[in-house]
């Protein structure tokens, strides 16, 4: 068991109906030009992602509750005002990074997560937050071990990997075996009967994280459908710098689960030259 902390207060509401924006935060924002947006600039930005957002119809809402809900806006800008302006400036980032500092990672379930649950409670109880309390919530509990990734043909090379959540381990022994590499799921199945035995490598092409993460969250499920032993995934990002992005993933089906980690961009799109190249590719995951 695990706990949630749960506080009564405001939260400032966003919500479009009929492409209109209950509340537009009406606070000077920095454009990394060192000159401060107008209200008007950031208004028109914010409408310009709308359009290219489909949130309407994820937002129905009644008319009573759109006006309920623009009856909390003197609230919310005194809020704002406050923690942008006000007294609490710059107070969320000192909490950020004395939470972060002192407890680290907090994977469900964890020791760190339960202190840090316990830091979370007394500062709301000590800001004078009302009806400030856990709740114990079940949860799955997942614990990382250590993981390497080597290429041992056509030269040695140790991969940056991070195994996935909820990742199966590897044998004591690990997995030794060549790499068939993808692009997406379509090109799985087309190559479908070249991936028992083999290690499957998912190199998607950057869409957007909402349509890219679907590779890690059901990449490894999609290859042990098609005998594939491990499953890598190209790191759930547009840039790398030899840095493995690691995130959730889920089984479809429990009784066919393989290992899985997430590897550098780098270490991906050379793994789809060599084999454009009709070289041979050898690894051992453990």
């Amino acid at each position: 068991m695990t706990r949630i902390g749960v506080y009564t207060f405001l939260l400032a509401v966003y919500c479009v109906q009929q492409n209109q924006a209950l509340f537009i935060v009406k606070a000077e924002n920095s454009n990394n030009t060192g000159k401060a947006v107008t209200e008007a600039e950031a208004s028109s930005a914010f409408h310009h992602q709308l359009k290219e957002t489909p949130a309407q119809s994820a937002c129905n809402l009644t008319t009573e509750l759109v006006a309920e809900i623009k009856g909390y806006q003197e609230d919310v800008n005194k809020i704002i005002d406050y923690v942008v302006h006000g007294d609490y400036k710059g107070q969320t980032y000192k909490m950020l990074a004395e939470l972060v500092d002192t407890f680290g990672p907090r994977m469900t379930g964890s020791g760190q997560l339960e202190a840090a649950i316990d830091w979370i409670l007394k500062v709301s109880e000590t800001a004078g937050l009302e009806n400030t309390h856990t709740e114990d919530v079940a949860v799955p509990h997942w614990v990382r071990n250590t993981e390497s990734a080597w290429m041992t043909l056509p030269r040695l090379h140790k991969l940056n990997v991070l195994g996935l959540g909820s990742s199966v381990a590897t044998p004591p022994e690990g997995i030794k075996a060549e790499v068939l590499v993808v692009k997406d799921f379509d090109d799985l199945k087309t190559h479908a009967d070249q991936a028992a035995g083999k290690i499957v490598v998912f190199i998607p092409e950057w869409v957007s994280y909402g349509v890219t993460v679907a590779y890690r969250t059901d990449g490894a499920s999609k290859a042990a459908e098609v005998g594939a032993v491990a499953a890598l995934i190209r790191s759930t990002t547009p840039f790398s710098i030899n840095s493995p992005h690691t995130g959730h993933q889920q089984y479809t089906d429990l009784n066919h689960t393989i290992p899985t980690v997430c590897i550098a961009v780098e270490d991906a799109e050379m793994m789809l030259r060599m084999q454009q190249r009709g070289e041979v590719k050898r690894w051992r995951y453990t």
